[in-house]
């Protein structure tokens, strides 16, 4: 063998990104139910369980058995869209996918093409109930099989948020290293009102299984498990098949309905039947009264103003009442809303009664409607002197408020005039005139620029004249 073939041989054994590339299979699905078989119809219907309903292998483990309600899983990699993805998603009625969409833009399959179209997301589809939200959680369990990743699919609107709350929350606390540490997937219950029911379903909770002092030792970059800087990618699934279509080959847990499963959800049905149609007999009932009230002369219609002004006043009492209660000399929240304005702190929400938030000290305030604070004619002057006061919200009393308010708006009934009026009418007065600017304006066009003869003796004509072809500072007015 030649020289040159040992040097190709020793020097490239390695292509830039892909020999550093690792792939994970996907080693099977964990389900949050099974299907039951109806004793009658022979139909299958999915029912929830409380537990994860796992694949053999992990339920052979000794930690977990038959009915797992913990899992302790880790991530293969970082990416939050990688390990758990989500979408809208509408299946139709055949096994395939026919539309996924992000709440923006969506590819749907065209039957005639049989190309993915893009259109808008949502559609009619998202109210009709035959699209819906689902997402994937993928990771591994250590503890089981470390040569690739489990999938749970799901489509609860808490379980979603929760999954995503525990990532972001591991995240910030990892400086987004999340790969390979422990965590721990539990089914937790949680009380879910649907279309005025309350109902208990057993939605998915993440959290971080770590203690203060490990966090610490990762923050510092120590490793907890080999392997946490490899590149890794999730094999594709090999298609994206309809939940309803779940089957016992594809390891779904199918079980027959027992007569007592059966009596109990015929009487759960029942119940659900009468109580809706209890709802809209005394929905009708209501609606008639309503209407004879209303010929009767008892009720009538209010207009939003109408409505918006009462709610108002009765607010109004509501605080009159908080702060007669807390002290009757202090004064009032409507006398502060005049006087402070309807001021937010954009850090915190907190409401402001001055420039800081009281609660944590932030100045990046959102001013929602003005009060006094927020006139440009109020001066440092005048809190050293007049608005004094104002500078303790929680002490300000009734009479100091009312003082504040003569001093500035004035008190008609006793002929004083207020100090915004004076000041206005002092700022109106310094200012010109609209009049004013429109002369000095014309003043300028008229002279555009003069010629005059100083010496007309002089022997040559440029020295005869001393032309201006531009306009000095000093003849524009200060209009502004």
């Amino acid at each position: 063998m030649s020289n040159g073939e040992n040097i190709f041989r020793q020097k490239f054994t390695r292509i830039s990104g892909l020999s550093a590339i690792r792939r994970l299979p996907r080693l099977g699905k964990i389900r949050l139910g099974i299907k039951k078989v109806s004793a009658k119809t022979g139909k299958e219907y999915p029912f929830e369980t409380d537990y994860f309903v796992c694949p053999p292998e992990i339920r052979k483990f000794s930690n977990y058995g038959d009915e797992p309600k913990e899992l302790n899983i880790s991530f293969p990699i970082n990416d939050p869209e990688v390990i758990f993805p989500q979408c809208y998603k509408w299946y139709g009625s055949s096994k395939g996918l026919k539309c996924r969409g992000d709440g923006v833009n969506a590819l749907r399959l065209n039957d005639d093409t049989n190309e993915m179209e893009e259109q808008n997301c949502p559609c009619d589809l998202l109210e009709e109930g035959k699209c819906k939200q689902r997402a994937s959680l993928i990771f591994m369990m250590p503890e089981i099989a470390i040569g690739g990743v489990y999938q749970i699919d799901l489509s609860s609107y808490h379980s979603i948020v929760d999954i995503n709350s525990g990532i972001d929350y591991a995240r910030a606390l990892l400086n987004d290293q999340i790969a390979f540490i422990p965590f721990k997937l539990k089914r937790v219950p949680k009380e879910t009102h649907n279309e005025g029911k309350k109902q208990i379903h057993y939605t998915l909770q993440l959290e971080l299984d770590v203690t203060a002092k490990q966090l610490q030792n990762i923050r510092e970059g120590q490793k907890m498990i080999y392997g946490a800087n490899r590149r890794y990618e999730i094999e594709a699934p090999k298609e994206d098949k309809n939940p309803a279509y779940d089957s016992k080959e594809d390891g779904a847990v199918i079980e027959e309905e027992t007569e007592e499963e059966t009596k109990a959800r015929e009487a759960k049905a029942v119940e659900a039947q009468k109580a809706l149609l209890k709802e809209m007999e005394e929905t009708k009932a209501r609606e008639a009264q309503l209407k004879i009230e209303i010929e009767e002369g008892k009720h009538r219609i209010k207009g939003y103003k109408e409505s918006k002004s009462i709610y108002k006043k009765k607010q109004e009492e509501k605080a009159i009442a908080n702060e007669e209660m807390n002290g009757g000399d202090l004064a009032t929240q409507p006398q502060k809303d005049i006087i402070y304005g309807d001021v937010v702190c954009e850090g915190c929400g907190t409401r402001v009664y001055g420039f800081r938030c009281p609660k944590c000290k932030n100045t990046d305030l959102h001013v929602v409607k003005k009060g006094f604070y927020h006139s440009h004619l109020i001066t440092r002057n005048d809190f050293e002197k007049e608005m004094k006061p104002t500078m303790q919200p929680n002490k300000l009393t009734k009479a100091e408020a009312i003082k504040i308010w003569d001093w500035w708006l004035g008190d008609s009934k006793n002929m004083v005039v207020g100090e915004r009026i004076k000041r206005e009418s002092r700022e109106k007065k310094a200012e010109p005139t609209k009049a004013d600017k429109i002369k000095a304006a014309r003043e300028i066009v008229k002279r555009p620029g003069k010629v005059e003869v100083k010496n007309e003796d002089a022997p040559y004509p440029d020295e005869r004249d001393e032309a201006e072809d531009f306009i000095n500072d000093s003849d524009i007015p200060d209009l502004f």
